[in-house]
């Protein structure tokens, strides 16, 4: 089980370390890979030269070893036949003094004593070194490695081997000069190599995170709402086609959004008819019902009590008629009133919301605190505002009634200079706050109330918690004329 949890982290780990790898931005990505490439390109390019370098040079060493060794004998013949040690020795001080890289050289007799050396305090028997290792032989010549330096040690026999024998050393002094004056040299190349590369990198880079960053750009402001936002095309590579693409989808986008505005302010302007429609009939409705039903109503109730002084009727029935007669007209002042307060014509909408929540508090359990609050010395707030409020604060009522279980409610109306603000909250059952979308949809009072509000470029919003209530926000912007 620890074992899987390990993996299990392990692959996690794993995962995210590729993940911020690739989200490392494109700059980095490509200077990165870049200079990677400069740095192996460029080790196994100085690796490859100093080896074929150094394997040309030694060679060439070995070669030259041999000729100075064979030239040195040959010069050596005479003197080492006439026994002249002296001459032995200023030859081998001058090829000391003319080649700097001999490291030594040694005359032996043909009993093989040494007769003359240079220098002449330095023992020069690879016995003196007990690391010295030969790296490679042939007949005259061989390559040796000790502690102090690689020399290659040649022996030649002088006059055929009568005279004796020569043996020299000479290092590699010079190669390692000249292995790193090449090194330098190719260092520096591989630099300005990298120079050159990292400014064609940087250009890459741009050439194709420049289109990018612009695409970005017309994206996100197509994101904040700005359809006109185009794509600049720098190129036909596949950048430039992705940006060609993007104007096309941003063309169809402006398109369908111009055509979802237009059947939107259909929508809204069919709306806008049939409230005012609507709003037209219920006053006239209530026009008539106040006017004339009411009137009719109100002549029969004083019929009715006249002929309850004169007639021999009995009092009771007719006392049971002029009941009858009283709610029937208390019923059409009701149902008037609700078509069309005419107190929201007369007086505006603070005393009519306030007659209303006092109306309903009255007939029902609910106790609504209503507050007002507006701009001193302010005028009143266009006819259309106040009938949408007021609808919207009726209906929302209505709601907390019929629905809510709430036991208290609060209407609060704001108005301010550039806005007016409508509060209706509630201590119900409220409801899932997930499901205010659903409501919205299937609740026509919810839709009524956001179709109102939109018609005036307001919006409404509906919160809930379940077992604390339901708040309704209203924003309807005054514009000014």
């Amino acid at each position: 089980m620890a074992i899987s949890s390990l993996h299990s982290r392990l692959a996690r780990m794993a995962s995210k370390f590729f993940w911020w790898a690739l989200s490392v931005p494109l700059f980095f990505k490509i200077m990165g890979i870049g200079l990677l490439v400069a740095l192996v390109f460029g080790g196994v390019t100085l690796v490859a030269i100093r080896n074929s370098t150094s394997r040309g040079l030694y060679q060439a060493a070995k070669q030259r070893a041999k000729s100075v060794a064979q030239a040195l004998a040959t010069g050596l013949e005479e003197p080492m036949e006439s026994g002249n040690i002296e001459s032995v020795n200023k030859s081998l001080k001058r090829i000391n003094v003319l080649l700097s890289d001999v490291r030594y050289v040694v005359i032996r007799d043909g009993t093989g004593r040494t007769i003359a050396r240079i220098p002449e305090e330095e023992t020069v028997d690879e016995q003196s070194y007990p690391e010295t290792q030969i790296i490679e032989s042939d007949s005259q010549a061989e390559t040796i490695f000790n502690p102090e330096k690689l020399f290659f040690r040649v022996t030649t026999p002088i006059d055929s081997g009568r005279q004796g024998m020569l043996e020299i050393g000479i290092t590699d002094r010079s190669i390692e000069s000249q292995l790193d004056s090449v090194t330098q040299s190719i260092i520096i190349t591989l630099a300005f190599c990298a120079v050159i590369g990292a400014g064609l990198a940087l250009l890459l880079t741009y050439i194709l995170t420049h289109p990018i960053q612009h695409l970005a750009q017309a994206a996100n402001r197509i994101r904040s709402g700005d359809f006109e936002a185009r794509a600049n095309v720098f190129s036909a590579d596949e950048v430039g086609r992705l940006a060609v693409a993007f104007n096309q989808m941003s063309e169809a986008l402006q398109t369908f959004r111009q055509e979802v505005q237009q059947k939107e302010k259909a929508r809204l302007g069919l709306i806008e008819k049939i409230v005012h429609a609507q709003e037209k009939e219920r006053k006239s409705i209530s026009r008539e019902l106040h006017d004339q039903l009411g009137q009719s109503l109100l002549a029969l109730l004083l019929a009715v009590q006249a002929l309850n002084r004169e007639s021999r009727v009995s009092e009771d029935s007719l006392n049971n008629i002029e009941g009858l007669i009283r709610e029937v007209l208390e019923e059409v002042r009701r149902l008037a009133w609700g078509m069309h307060p005419s107190v929201l014509d007369d007086y505006g909408l603070d005393i009519a919301l306030s007659r209303l929540t006092e109306k309903i508090s009255d007939h029902s359990q609910l106790a609504i605190d209503y507050q007002y609050s507006g701009v001193p010395d302010s005028e009143r707030l266009p006819a259309q505002v106040e009938v949408t409020l007021y609808r919207i604060a009726q209906e929302g009522i209505s709601n907390v009634v019929r629905h809510s279980n709430a036991t208290q409610s609060s209407v609060v109306v704001l108005q301010r200079q550039d806005e007016v603000l409508l509060l209706i909250e509630d201590n119900g059952s409220g409801f899932d706050s997930n499901l205010v979308q659903q409501k919205l949809e299937s609740g026509l009072g919810l839709t009524g109330m956001k179709e109102r509000a939109a018609l005036l470029g307001g919006d409404c919003a509906v919160e809930s918690v379940l077992e604390i209530g339901t708040t309704i926000r209203v924003k309807i912007p005054l514009i000014k004329a």
